[in-house]
């Protein structure tokens, strides 16, 4: 999914359960970091027409860029460590980890959610289409009833 995606779902999900959205859309957010991960090791970042490519294409061109961060094992490990830190902070940026996970789980893409377990999670939206622009609009809409109803 687009990261504007993950971004308004965090915000709707963070004003849903009424806590602070900036820090539930950032761990809603942040878990793409593994992307970052993947291009700087396949060479793609250094190149713009590549890196162009691979993050407008409905499809990877390159491989999965989803590692274990992109798995509930991964969540859990992340919610630990987070909690242990702070309750409060740690507590919203996991609800927001796990609302990118299962924003994920629409995504055509292979989804390994239950690694290291074999087996991906495939969903009906394909990246960067006009399936996912419509759900950016529908979260959108979502977010700013939501001021007015809550």
């Amino acid at each position: 999914m687009l990261c504007l995606t993950h971004l308004l779902s965090g915000l709707l999900v963070g004003k849903l359960i009424g806590g602070s959205m900036l820090l539930v859309a950032a761990g809603a957010v942040v878990v793409d970091i593994d992307h970052l991960y993947n291009f700087v090791k396949k060479g793609i970042i250094y190149s713009p027409k590549k890196l162009w490519t691979t993050m407008f294409s409905p499809h990877d061109p390159h491989g999965t860029n989803r590692t274990m961060a992109h798995s509930l094992l991964g969540w859990a490990i992340a919610t630990i460590a987070l909690l242990t830190i702070s309750r409060q902070y740690g507590a919203m940026l996991s609800i927001g980890y796990l609302s990118h996970l299962i924003i994920d789980v629409f995504d055509s893409d292979d989804l390994h959610l239950f690694f290291p377990l074999k087996g991906s999670v495939k969903g009906p939206v394909v990246y960067n289409s006009a399936s996912e622009y419509f759900l950016n609009i529908v979260l959108a809409a979502a977010l700013v009833m939501s001021f007015y109803l809550i």
